[in-house]
């Protein structure tokens, strides 16, 4: 019976990652070791005491947990003192944070409605806007990197990782990949991102000044979702329809809801919550997207499966993975 226990242990040893930091810094050491030894007794006693303790642990345990993050959330926006993993609360990384959703939601979705000379000036891929692009890339990145990678750099860091491996995946069309079926195109590519992806956080943590980001990465994978969301808010604030739709609450509701899942995402107080707020703002976003702004979904829904696979890759590796080992004076 021990590697059964040993399973079980391990299984809760995961599940109590759905608690807040906090929580688990101060309680979850006591309560797995607590648990073993009940789940001992259990066991010793039989196997109907053992399904009776484990249906009430099952029984319990979710409400237990939201329970946990609700009290969390309410004293995180009670006194906003910190951010999980110990980043200190600011204005101006919230602001930066948000920046790249803003501009590449409501601003892009208000383009096309400008009047002919300022659309011409600001246009998608005009000078101006490239500056624009150019300049907030680099004050993000840099600010980030002087405060240590925080959580809100990462639509910043993911960016410039896509401006990069662009040109790399951009090889694979001479290859026919776009004479194949969409489902396997689809397939190639997001094998072939998440290989570049992987490949780049190896690389990182062999560099000492990005070493952070690895571990940090490791700690807690929603940063990657959350880097990558930008792109969702890009995908409803571009309109790609023959027939521009009349401007209205239609036009900004898609990318503001994207805006708001974002601020929502740097105050969340756990991985639970924000988890939940990137599936939620994903799914919204995503059909606002492809049945919005689109002009034909069935096409749209190859860029779109696209986006959810790499955007909720992340979330599901951080809920599945081992929690990582302690880390000692390695960043």
């Amino acid at each position: 019976m021990k590697r059964p226990l040993a399973r079980l242990v391990s299984l809760y040893a995961r599940l109590m990652r759905l608690y807040p930091s906090r929580y688990q810094q101060e309680f979850g050491q006591e309560r797995q070791e607590l648990f073993g030894l009940a789940l001992e007794q259990a066991i010793k006693r039989g196997n109907w005491a053992l399904f009776r303790f484990l249906w009430r642990e099952l029984h319990d345990f979710p409400a237990s947990a939201i329970r946990a993050n609700m009290r969390a959330w309410e004293v995180m926006m009670k006194t906003i003192e910190t951010k999980p993993g110990e980043e200190p609360f600011s204005w101006i990384g919230l602001l930066l944070g948000i920046w790249p959703f803003l501009f590449a939601g409501p601003l892009m979705a208000i383009l096309p409605y400008l009047p002919g000379q300022a659309a011409q000036l600001f246009n998608f891929m005009s000078p101006l806007w490239l500056a624009t692009v150019g300049l907030s890339l680099f004050i993000g990145l840099f600010l980030g990197w002087r405060k240590d990678f925080p959580r809100w750099v990462y639509p910043y860091l993911v960016l410039v990782f896509f401006i990069i491996t662009i040109p790399a995946l951009g090889l694979l069309a001479p290859t026919g990949l776009n004479r194949l079926n969409p489902w396997i195109a689809t397939a190639i590519l997001l094998f072939a991102i998440l290989g570049l992806g992987a490949a780049a956080l190896f690389l990182s943590s062999r560099i000492p000044h990005t070493r952070k980001i690895f571990y940090d990465v490791r700690d807690d994978w929603t940063r990657l979702s959350f880097g990558m969301l930008v792109f969702v808010a890009f995908y409803t604030g571009l309109y790609t329809g023959d027939h521009l739709p009349p401007f209205g609450l239609i036009v900004w509701l898609p990318s503001v809801v994207i805006l708001l899942g974002a601020i929502a995402y740097l105050l969340s107080g756990s991985r639970l919550i924000r988890s939940l707020v990137l599936i939620i703002t994903l799914g919204l976003g995503v059909l606002f997207g492809m049945f919005i702004f689109s002009g034909d979904a069935a096409w749209a829904i190859w860029p779109a499966s696209l986006l959810v696979t790499l955007i909720l890759s992340p979330v599901l590796v951080g809920l599945f993975a081992r929690p990582p080992r302690t880390q000692v004076n390695e960043h």
